[in-house]
């Protein structure tokens, strides 16, 4: 069965993903000297979710919005797809 979705139902529904892992996942973890390693945050989500609807900058305005602990360190890994 298919389930249609608008595009602002898929944000939303990734942004109270993110809220829930967070929650769950992240913040029970944040305690000092401790090290938590994420592979998708705020940036992977500006990169896959925008298009003509959402710019990359409104989707990372979405995500500050809701006050998500920021990263202390990012890292962007430029290469080609075959070799990721």
């Amino acid at each position: 069965r298919k389930i249609n979705l608008t595009k602002e139902e898929v944000l939303n529904l990734f942004l109270e993903d993110r809220k829930d892992s967070l929650d769950l996942n992240v913040k029970p973890n944040l305690k000092p000297k401790s090290i938590v390693i994420l592979d998708r945050y705020f940036y992977s989500m500006c990169a896959y979710q925008a298009d003509a609807s959402y710019s990359p900058q409104d989707i990372l305005d979405r995500n500050l919005k809701n006050q998500y602990p920021h990263a202390d360190l990012v890292f962007f890994l430029e290469i080609q797809p075959e070799l990721a």
